[in-house]
């Protein structure tokens, strides 16, 4: 049995995508027979979910599903002003990394990045305590603010790109989710020896197909419409825009219904946009829990996927992974030379354009709208493809036998 370390900002009860597949590794590497130790922060981002027994705490350790989590308080800054948040990020990576300093040896760490802060924190872990380290890394930074353009100043470029080669050179090994980002890896500093690609996960037992008439339709989705959700974060890399042109594009269409649920920095101008446009077929919902989100994802009769048309970094958005799994089809809009566009067509799940093609996305919809049948074939398409490529069992599996290999080491 091995002793593990997983560093990350995002763990339950927080609702990102990140917190999910950390929460599934710790308890699929405790399964397997192994002691696991979190060290994250308290809950923050959609807090309104947490527990009340966090409230003014500062410091705590608690056990769930044989995991030990260590949590301690962060500071949190404005996150709408780039440098604020850039800032932050440090000061909390330093905080993170004090504290798993502080904690038993652990045999070897696994931890999530960006921000980038977090993955120069663990080299800091690994020369302080010699731990090894894997770095998992599910953004490109700084590539992904530069591509959009929220990184400017040039000197800061050089710093941050600098930055990234030197944790690429002293991580032990970096984990990429897709090969398109393992290549971009290798290209900035990693060894091609001690990159790898191993995809995100899902829980095939728990994302699977069920009832589309279920408690939160009949809650959230008028009677007798056409659901095309999207579900996630509304930031930066995400692109508001082309999903608010997307729906003007159908307005005519009363059956077609369009549920935008999240939270994030661009949710505000969505909101504008369709203000603005006097979309009666959008409606805006806030974040929700897991247990909810999977119910809204088999609610839906298409789910959208989106991204920022300068994002040029080949993202795997995790909840095209998620729509796959639950057998839904998608209609997406992503920048062609990414890795999504490829798995959508080799799944032939559904229909992608390049990123900003509101009209191409528009027309995605209506063509699945319109051809039922085909719309059910591709969604039973993309369930057969996750469980040939994105099962848990077969993910956490790769990731397990990385880490006793660098513990051994």
């Amino acid at each position: 049995m091995a002793r593990f370390m997983l560093l990350t900002y995002y763990y339950p009860p927080e609702v990102a995508a990140a917190a999910h597949l950390y929460h599934q590794l710790a308890t699929a590497l405790v399964e397997r027979g192994h002691e696991v130790q979190v060290v994250t922060g308290f809950p923050r981002y959609n807090a309104r979910y947490a527990s009340r027994k966090y409230d003014g705490r500062h410091f705590m350790r608690e056990w769930e599903d044989g995991v030990e989590i260590v949590r301690i308080a962060l500071p949190q800054l404005p996150r709408t002003n780039p440098v604020l948040r850039g800032g932050e990020e440090f000061l909390n990576a330093g905080i993170l990394s004090l504290t798993a300093a502080a904690m038993k040896r652990a045999h070897a760490s696994f931890v999530y990045s960006p921000p980038l802060p977090m993955a120069l924190a663990a080299c800091f872990l690994k020369r302080l305590r010699n731990t090894p380290t894997i770095i998992n890394v599910q953004d490109l930074f700084p590539k992904e603010a530069i591509d959009i353009g929220v990184l400017k100043n040039p000197t800061l470029i050089r710093v941050m790109e600098f930055l990234e080669s030197f944790v690429y050179d002293n991580a032990d090994h970096v984990v990429a989710h897709s090969e398109g980002n393992r290549r971009y890896i290798v290209s900035r500093g990693g060894s091609d020896t001690r990159v790898h690609t191993i995809h995100n996960w899902i829980d095939l037992d728990e994302i699977h197909p069920g009832p589309k008439d279920n408690e939160f339709r009949r809650t959230n989705v008028p009677e007798g419409k056409f659901c095309v959700s999207y579900a996630g974060t509304m930031g930066w890399n995400q692109d508001m825009d082309t999903l608010i042109r997307a729906a003007r594009e159908l307005r005519e269409y009363d059956e077609i219904f369009f549920l935008l649920v999240g939270d994030g920095n661009n949710k505000a101008e969505g909101e504008r946009m369709a203000a603005e446009y006097g979309l009666e077929n959008v409606r805006f919902k806030s974040s929700i829990p897991f247990h909810e989100y999977k119910e809204l994802v088999r609610a839906s009769d298409v789910g959208l996927v989106n991204l920022n048309p300068r994002l040029l970094s080949p993202v795997v958005p995790s909840k095209l992974l998620n729509l796959m799994g639950s057998a839904i089809p998608v209609a997406a809009s992503l920048p062609l030379s990414g890795d999504a566009p490829a798995i959508i067509r080799d799944a032939n799940c559904g229909y992608v354009v390049d990123a900003g093609d509101y009209k191409g996305l528009a027309k995605g919809i209506l063509k699945l709208y319109h051809d039922r049948e085909a719309s059910r074939e591709m969604g039973q398409n993309g369930r057969r493809y996750a469980e040939e490529h994105f099962s848990l069992e077969a993910c956490t599996g790769q990731i397990e036998s990385l880490l006793v290999q660098v513990a051994r080491s």
